[in-house]
């Protein structure tokens, strides 16, 4: 039997910061930010939802998620209420930063904060002075069937839009969403951003939708990043970026397979992972 030919990795991925560093610090605050940055990510990934006022929030759910949010009594929220249905005030009435989810043992609680916007999040990153950070990769959910839940499409990329001039930093962002009528809506309205189709799904042509879209980046569930997938985004000219990888097997795989970028909630333990000899020995051998 032939022996495979083996060759060096060209470039390690880039690390990105899930909600910042979400299994160290509450997801999505400036803390779990500035820790990101201090652990020298190359990004940053986060969400952002759409108020009642149409200001810009940076918050992963749709809803008021018990699990993260107290009201500012600091009692318990019991009631499903839509980030939609309030306005921004009301929403900072509500306090982030004490609940940690069980998942994360490590993850510290934090000095009472609330939801911040965009732009408050974009003047705290500038702040800190990133020099190494290559991106925001910021995500957009819309849901078209509940109205309560999200704007249109249409909508929300018009107010991203308007924004869009207000705060440079925003404009080198990756605008990323899994909602395709919104990545059309977007691209129409600012043809120079960077855009990137989120997916989890098996039965689709990712890169197809991703040419059709004209976005740049592919950003996928770890289960899907096979070699081959990677290897013809590549061809492509589609970057993938792989989301959320958490322990070593798997950053290992990712790596060796080409993935451009690997959405971590350990960025810290990944930069350190790369740094191992081990490692170092075993990506210098890519099939």
């Amino acid at each position: 039997m032939k022996k495979r030919s083996l060759s060096p990795l060209k470039k390690l991925p880039q690390i990105i910061g899930h909600r910042g560093a979400r299994g160290r610090l509450p997801e999505n605050t400036h803390a779990s930010f500035k820790y990101a940055i201090e652990k020298k990510v190359d990004a940053i990934e986060f969400d952002v939802v759409l108020s009642r006022d149409n200001q810009l929030m940076v918050f992963h759910d749709l809803y008021l998620n018990p699990t993260l949010l107290l009201k500012n009594n600091g009692k318990r929220i019991y009631r499903k209420k839509y980030l939609r249905q309030l306005s921004a005030q009301e929403l900072k009435s509500y306090q982030l930063g004490k609940l940690c989810k069980k998942r994360f043992p490590k993850q510290k609680s934090i000095a009472k904060t609330s939801i911040p916007t965009l732009r408050e999040s974009l003047n705290f990153i500038k702040a800190h002075k990133p020099e190494r950070l290559f991106k925001l990769n910021i995500e957009f959910k819309v849901i078209e069937k509940n109205r309560k839940a999200s704007p249109s499409p249409k909508h929300l990329a018009k107010v991203l839009s308007e924004e869009n001039f207000r705060m440079p930093l925003f404009r080198k962002a990756l605008i990323q969403s899994s909602n395709v009528q919104f990545l059309k809506e977007i691209k129409k309205r600012q043809p120079l951003l960077d855009t990137g189709y989120i997916t989890e799904t098996r039965d689709e042509d990712h890169l197809k939708i991703c040419q059709k879209l004209r976005c740049k980046y592919l950003i996928i569930h770890y289960s899907l990043a096979s070699r081959k997938l990677i290897n013809s985004a590549h061809a492509l000219g589609i970057k993938v970026h792989v989301y959320t990888a958490n322990n070593q097997a798997i950053w290992l795989k990712l790596s060796r397979r080409g993935a451009d970028g690997i959405i971590t909630d350990y960025p810290k333990e990944l930069r350190q992972f790369f740094k191992q000899k081990r490692v170092k020995q075993q990506l210098e051998q890519v099939a």
